[in-house]
């Protein structure tokens, strides 16, 4: 079974994106706790409240399976509108900026809303996400599906950090807990629920409750820091489990201790296994340590591709900050996002082009295999800001750009969310404004 938050039409890749806005024009410059009321924003980054923005998506790609033709994703492109919201809040935090995005296509409508604060550092600033909650529905051929999950932050995620200086870097690790909640009806009611929590290093704690005709799904999957996976699952009367050990050096090799066992289960049912399989993992050896880092980097004022298309009323020439994103799961998952994100100085976000790649591996004995590659290519581009007052920031081409403030996407995020040997991936976006 698959398990996921409010899912997209898009190519099966995990990307998630979150876009908010920081002031450059000016030159303005953990571990895990519990969430407490964010910091009002530092003078300076006053929120637009009310000023609303449409962007363009258009994202393709390539699925190669092994000793197969490559398949190309069809490519898709939808528009989402954003909302920005000031002084709101989120349980037990106050003082936020919200920025709901939402749209809708192929069946579905959805909408998001996410919390982010901005808090005074060294030196600078940074932009946070420190909460977010979303809803969708999904009716297809007469299928109905509501879901919806409300995400708190235990270690923000940093969108941005200021001043925009080249060479400037910061890490996007974070660390939260996500509750999901899912009900289908197509034929038969389906109902599911799943608590992730999910460290800075990658590590996470999943718990899923799936109900479906009378029958209910119990299962957990832990992954650690170290690398090594526990997962269990219950289904009328039958338990299933699997670990995953620290490969281990035997005979000059590193192997990685493998089991797979099954109680008060139907006949025929898979024997217990308790092997070792040949190690699969990057580089060789142990497993990545954190299994998942994200570092951005400001490169400075540089010119905008082309294929960024952008509208001839806006400048060439942009800030560029790159995000390189390496995740490793060690039930399957081997992925590397690149991000190039382009400023253009007070008018806002020109253009996001993503380059995603993700290897996808079947582990089990007598070994993991390679199940699909994946290759995908998403541009992001803002068509048009509308502040309070009605005025248009970013105009169609050959029209005149008015309004003050910078717009300023943050970088995406990841999460990977297994239950024995089930992978969920979603995509995300959200926007937001400072002046």
């Amino acid at each position: 079974m698959i398990v996921g938050l409010a899912r997209r039409p898009i190519a099966a890749c995990c990307f998630a994106f979150a876009v908010v806005v920081v002031a450059i024009a000016t030159g303005c410059s953990g571990n895990a706790s519990s969430p407490v009321p964010a910091p009002k924003p530092t003078t300076g980054f006053p929120i637009v409240d009310g000023a609303s923005f449409t962007y363009l998506y258009t994202r393709y790609g390539v699925i190669t399976a092994p000793n197969q033709t490559p398949q190309p994703s069809p490519t898709y492109s939808s528009t989402e509108n954003v909302s920005v919201r000031a002084n709101a809040t989120f349980e037990n935090m106050t003082g936020l900026a919200d920025f709901r995005r939402s749209g809708s296509g192929l069946g579905q409508r959805w909408s998001l809303d996410e919390y982010f604060t901005v808090v005074p550092i060294a030196n600078g600033w940074q932009l946070q996400e420190v909460a977010a909650k979303d809803r969708s529905r999904d009716a297809f051929r007469g299928n109905v599906t509501d879901s919806a999950s409300s995400t708190a932050y235990s270690m923000p995620y940093v969108q941005v950090q200021g001043p925009p200086s080249t060479g400037r870097r910061w890490s996007q690790n974070a660390a939260f807990r996500r509750i999901f909640t899912e009900h289908s009806i197509r034929g038969q009611s389906l109902t599911d629920s799943v608590d992730v929590v999910q460290n800075a290093d990658g590590s996470r704690s999943l718990r899923q409750i799936l109900e479906e005709l009378g029958v209910t799904y119990r299962g957990y999957s832990d992954v650690r820091s170290d690398g090594s996976v526990e997962s269990r699952g219950s289904e009328d009367g039958c338990t299933t489990s699997e670990t995953i050990g620290v490969p281990v050096r035997s005979n000059g090799r590193f192997a990685i201790p493998f089991t797979v066992a099954a109680r008060g289960c139907p006949s025929p049912y898979p024997a217990p296994v308790a092997t070792t399989i040949p190690d699969w993992y990057p580089g060789g050896g142990s497993p990545p340590s954190p299994l998942t880092n994200s570092i951005a980097t400001d490169e400075g004022s540089v010119a905008i591709p082309a294929s960024c298309l952008l509208p001839r009323s806006l400048p060439s020439i942009g800030e560029k900050i790159v995000t390189v994103t390496r995740e490793f799961d060690p039930t399957g998952i081997i992925a590397r996002t690149t991000q190039a994100t382009y400023y253009v100085p007070n008018v806002g976000l020109a253009c996001v082009q993503i380059t995603a790649t993700s290897d996808i591996y079947s582990v089990a004995a007598p070994a993991a295999r390679l199940s699909a590659h994946s290759v995908f290519h998403e541009t992001q581009s803002l068509v048009k800001y509308t502040d309070a007052g009605g005025a248009i920031a970013v105009p169609f081409a050959g029209e005149g750009a008015t309004g003050s403030g910078i717009f300023l996407p943050a970088d995406r995020r990841c999460t990977f969310e297994t239950v024995l040997v089930s992978i969920a991936r979603n995509i995300r976006c959200v926007q937001a404004r400072y002046r």
